[in-house]
C-alpha cells in the first residue's frame, strides 16, 4: 500500500508538470502582449507604406540596372573581367581555405550596389553571384542586377537582413544551374 501511495503522488506531480509545461509552451505560442503590440505597430506600418507607395513605385520602375547578372552567370573569371574591368578587391583562398570549399571571390562596386563573383580556381567558371546592398524592396535589389526571379537559367536567393530596422534585405544570391 505504501507503494501505491507513492506512485500516486509521483503520477500527480508528473501530470501536474505536464500541464504547466503545455500551459508554458502555449502562452508563448500565442504570444506575449509586447508582441502583439509590435504586429500592431507593423500592421500600421504596412497601411502608411501601401497609401503612399505610388510614387516610390514609380520611383522604382525608374531606377536603372546597375549590373547585368545573367549576361555574367554563364561566364568565366576573365570573360567577367573582360566586361567589367579590374575588379575592385579580389580574394584568393588558401589551400587549407579550398579545402574547405571556399571559393576566390572578385568583388566590383558601383552606384551604392557590390557584386561578389564566387568563381572555382580550376576552370574560371562563375558559381555564385551575390548583389550586396542594404534595401527594403526586393524588386530593387532584383531590377538593379536585372535579375528575373523565376529563371531557369539561375537560381536565386534573397538575403534577409539580420538587422530588419536598418533594412529587410542585405543583397541577392544568384546560384548558377550546373
Amino acid at each position: 500500500m505504501y507503494v501505491n501511495i507513492r506512485e500516486r503522488r509521483f503520477a500527480r506531480v508528473f501530470i501536474a508538470g505536464f500541464l504547466l509545461l503545455c500551459v508554458v509552451v502555449l502562452g508563448i505560442g500565442i504570444g506575449s502582449p509586447e508582441e502583439a503590440r509590435e504586429k500592431a505597430r507593423e500592421a500600421a506600418t504596412e497601411t502608411t507604406t501601401q497609401k503612399t507607395e505610388k510614387p516610390a513605385v514609380q520611383e522604382e520602375s525608374q531606377k536603372e540596372i546597375v549590373f547585368d547578372i545573367p549576361s555574367l552567370i554563364r561566364k568565366n573569371i576573365s570573360e567577367v573581367k573582360n566586361i567589367l574591368g579590374k575588379p575592385d578587391s579580389e580574394f584568393q583562398p588558401t589551400k587549407d581555405q579550398q579545402s574547405l570549399g571556399i571559393l576566390p571571390t572578385a568583388t566590383y562596386q558601383k552606384d551604392g550596389y557590390e557584386i561578389q563573383i564566387d568563381y572555382l580556381s580550376s576552370t574560371g567558371d562563375v558559381a555564385e553571384i551575390f548583389l550586396a546592398k542594404n534595401s527594403n524592396s526586393k524588386s530593387e535589389l532584383l531590377r538593379a542586377g536585372n535579375v528575373d526571379e523565376n529563371s531557369i537559367l539561375y537560381s536565386v536567393k534573397l538575403q534577409l537582413s539580420l538587422r530588419p530596422d536598418i533594412a529587410k534585405y542585405t543583397g541577392v544570391h544568384i546560384y548558377r544551374w550546373k
